[in-house]
C-alpha cells in the first residue's frame, strides 16, 4: 500500500495502525509504540485533531 497509495493515504495509515496492533500483541512494545506515534502524527496532519480516527490513535498510543 505504501508504494501505491503513499504514506498519507487513510488506507495506508489504517494498515500501519494494524501493524502496530500486531506488534503489540506479539510483545514488541517499543516497535508498536513508535508506529503508534507515527500513526497519530499522520492522522493529525491528514485528518485533523478532532477526527474520530485521530482520537482513536491517541487512545491506542495511551494503552
Amino acid at each position: 500500500r505504501m508504494q501505491v497509495l503513499r504514506e498519507k493515504h487513510p488506507d495506508t495509515i489504517w494498515s500501519t495502525a494494524d501493524l502496530a496492533t500486531t506488534y503489540h500483541a506479539q510483545g514488541r512494545y517499543e516497535a508498536a509504540e513508535k508506529i503508534k506515534a507515527d500513526v497519530l502524527g499522520l492522522r493529525r496532519h491528514v485528518l485533523g485533531k478532532k477526527h474520530p480516527d485521530t482520537l482513536q490513535a491517541m487512545r491506542d498510543l495511551a494503552v
